[in-house]
């Protein structure tokens, strides 16, 4: 970027005007040869004050210059990334770029059938406050080289592909969504949805063994509900995708559910032993039975065992057992896990 000045005045220098210029006693010391030991090369020139300034003036305003470049936003262009997905004779492209001195990300939409481009739009960011449209290909740079923004898949069963375009909403662990487009055949065109995610993110798998695709998640609203981020514990949830939105159907794979119970009190016995916060994994263990019809049991076997409540870290993120266990109840209720 920069370099400071270090040519031999003195090469320049007619012979019978050297004495002089190492005479005068105002100046600066420009130093040759190895620093900070003696050698036979190392010479010591005194460089008229002039000719100081202007090498000063100089350097000062590289060293400026440079500063400048690694503090300030980079105000050039990023390049533009493209992904690519195709499924029979749909393909689409999504293309994302970060614009200048922002966290907002330029990102569009394209998509052929057969050979025939079809869509060519903006894609929207969430309307959430703060809300981040980083696509998640972004992550590839940073360690996750599976990581894709753009998934063809057929959600409902009806033949035709759905295409996922998935972002990061911006945060230390939060948070993910989603925006779904369905292709319209009536208007040509493609109509589109958005879903948040929260802290977790999602999997789409066949549980109905019916041809169609849910999406296989778990309740954001858990997080921080009870107890820290890390010692939360986040019951399964499960959407269908249906007429152009998606639908809790979560009741609808009790397998599913009852399989989410287990790995949540396994998670609670591990915790346990570890004196680790267990009360946000025995509300979710308590909502995935309440799923399945046993809340109230579930509840009942809480106050019972209330001595496994009191961890330290228990007390200190939610307060006496009793309390913990008024506020599940109510928890459960407003979120329609209880009726």
């Amino acid at each position: 970027m920069w370099a400071a000045s270090t040519r031999d005045v003195s090469a320049e220098t007619p012979r019978r005007s050297r004495t002089a210029i190492r005479s005068r006693p105002t100046g600066c010391s420009v130093t040759h040869g190895s620093a900070g030991r003696s050698s036979p090369s190392k010479r010591v020139l005194a460089v008229p004050a002039d000719h100081c300034h202007r090498e000063d003036i100089a350097r000062v305003l590289a060293i400026v210059g440079f500063f400048v470049l690694m503090l300030a936003p980079s105000t050039a262009a990023s390049r533009v990334t493209s992904e690519r997905a195709s499924s029979g004779l749909v393909r689409a492209t999504v293309s994302y770029v970060l614009l200048r001195k922002s966290n907002v990300w330029d990102v569009r939409l394209a998509v052929a059938r057969s050979g025939v481009q079809v869509y060519d739009q903006r894609v929207r960011s969430l309307r959430r406050p703060g809300a981040w449209n980083e696509p998640i290909g972004v992550f590839r740079k940073t360690g996750s080289p599976n990581a894709r923004t753009i998934t063809l898949r057929d959600l409902d069963g009806d033949g035709e592909p759905e295409i996922l375009l998935d972002f990061w909403f911006g945060g230390a662990h939060c948070c993910y969504w989603t925006r779904i487009y369905r292709w319209d055949p009536g208007s040509r065109t493609y109509a589109n949805t958005a879903h948040f995610w929260g802290n977790v993110g999602y999997r789409p798998e066949d549980l109905s063994r019916a041809g169609r695709l849910e999406l296989v998640t778990a309740d954001n609203r858990f997080a921080y509900a009870f107890t820290s981020f890390a010692g939360s514990g986040f019951p399964v949830q499960i959407w269908d995708y249906r007429s152009s939105r998606l639908v809790n159907t979560t009741r609808s794979y009790p397998a599913a559910i009852a399989r989410d119970a287990a790995r949540q009190r396994k998670w609670y016995a591990q915790a346990r032993r570890k004196s680790w916060e267990v009360r946000g994994l025995l509300a979710a263990w308590a909502a995935d039975e309440a799923l399945l019809g046993n809340g109230r049991t579930a509840l009942g076997w809480l106050r019972q065992h209330s001595a496994v409540l009191s961890s330290r870290y228990d007390k200190l993120q939610s307060g006496p057992a009793r309390s913990y266990l008024k506020h599940l109840r109510l928890f459960l209720l407003r979120t329609s896990y209880l009726s």
